[in-house]
């Protein structure tokens, strides 16, 4: 299986778990914070990121409650919810990411990446929870995702990282 597809599977979900979550509270727009939420209710895929990244992914799940709690409700039948400005503003960071990265799917860890480095309030509390781009988002250096690879543009890539990323440099 295809494991970008499978980011990009985990993404769609997620956004479709953060709109019901969005509804359920009656809340009129679907905040970063719906769907941060989703990710870490999800048993797959975005939890074990968080963790294996250095996040605090239960602390963080109650962070999400508290902030969507917090957020503006409105009553009444017929109520189109809708993704809210900050959202818009994380997809298209999360978007440029994958863009930069050539990648053709937002994959769960360019909306983390972007979340990351959010100058919004969510954007502090994932960083206050360990979420920051000092590693652990990103692909897995595994032998299938390196093979075909050139073995140049592999040495210059440990050696001087990839700005902008997760990736350092290994050489100062």
């Amino acid at each position: 299986s295809d494991p970008t597809r499978e980011s990009a599977c985990l993404k769609q979900e997620a956004l479709a778990d953060a709109q019901s979550l969005a509804v359920a509270r009656d809340n009129p727009y679907i905040e970063p914070a719906h769907v941060v939420a989703a990710m870490l209710g999800q048993a797959e895929g975005p939890r074990a990121l968080l963790d294996r990244a250095g996040a605090n992914s239960a602390a963080l799940k109650t962070a999400m409650e508290t902030a969507i709690g917090g957020l503006p409700q409105v009553q009444g039948s017929g109520q189109v919810v809708q993704p809210g400005r900050d959202l818009a503003v994380l997809l298209q960071a999360a978007e440029k990411e994958a863009t930069k990265r050539g990648d053709q799917f937002i994959a769960s860890e360019m909306f983390l990446l972007a979340l990351a480095d959010a100058k919004s309030d969510i954007g502090g509390i994932v960083r206050g929870h360990g979420l920051t781009r000092k590693g652990g988002l990103g692909p897995a250096l595994t032998q299938e995702a390196l093979a075909g690879k050139p073995a140049i543009m592999l040495r210059e890539v440990i050696l001087h990282g990839r700005p902008g990323t997760p990736m350092p440099p290994w050489k100062s």
